[in-house]
């Protein structure tokens, strides 16, 4: 009995150098993995500024950059209805003293009709070139055209679950995969500008003119910027047929 615990425990001392042996292989894997994580460097944090949407004009594949023709709303005092509001409180300070009801009823009529002409929308175009953020994401609204083995139009009803899954991809990110290789002159595209957390906000350089009320939102802000930078692009519209 003595020689089989002898022999048990001479077995055992081997087993325990080789369990710490890994044990301190593994710790050295781990501590070289963590300094390699550590050299890498950190990733920037994007956070939304707003969107944009326009026809591509031209696409830049080598700078990642991209020009667009957008459409923006810009608001503007409507110096007429300003003057029919001065001339509508001259009326009705007038028929107040008068004590004229109807005229004031009338002056009263008059200046709400004004203020809600006081202020006036255009939309105005202009060409925007954007910079794709270092992990712009591009995507489609609906999936590529899928093509049979006699070059014809393959039906989405026929795509199984999933190949529809393939094509979705990421199932946190709207619409379907593409990538920047698929933007091309006359898409209909939005994109989604971006700016580094921490940052302030970048500065326009087109500010409206004194007396101006600026843009509806962010969208003429966006529009003055020099570069945008955008982090993804939804494709939205593929160019006409023969473009």
């Amino acid at each position: 009995m003595r020689r089989f615990v002898s022999f048990l425990a001479l077995m055992a001392v081997p087993l325990v150098l080789c369990t710490g042996d890994l044990a301190s292989a593994q710790k050295t894997k781990d501590k070289a993995k963590a300094d390699a994580d550590d050299d890498k460097p950190a990733k920037t944090k994007m956070v939304k500024v707003g969107v944009l949407v326009g026809k591509v004009t031209a696409v830049y594949e080598e700078k990642r950059r991209m020009r667009l023709t957008v459409s923006y709303p810009v608001r503007s005092i409507d110096q007429s209805a300003v003057g029919q509001m001065n001339q509508a409180q001259q009326q009705m300070a007038q028929a107040t003293a008068r004590r004229d009801f109807a005229a004031m009823a009338q002056a009263q009529r008059t200046l709400a009709l004004a203020q809600a002409r006081m202020y006036k929308t255009e939309n105005k175009t202009k060409d925007v070139e954007v910079q794709a953020a270092e992990e712009v994401v591009v995507r489609l609204s609906k999936p590529k055209e899928e093509f049979d083995e006699k070059g014809k139009i393959k039906s989405r009803k026929r795509l199984t679950k999933a190949e529809m899954k393939e094509l979705k991809g990421d199932p946190k990110l709207p619409g379907y995969k593409a990538e920047w290789g698929d933007l091309q002159v006359e898409q209909i595209v939005q994109v989604t500008v971006v700016r580094p957390k921490g940052e302030p906000a970048p500065k326009s350089t087109s500010r409206p003119k004194k007396g101006k009320k600026g843009s509806d939102d962010a969208l003429g802000e966006m529009v003055g910027l020099e570069i945008p930078t955008v982090g993804m692009v939804m494709i939205l519209q593929e160019p006409p047929v023969g473009k």
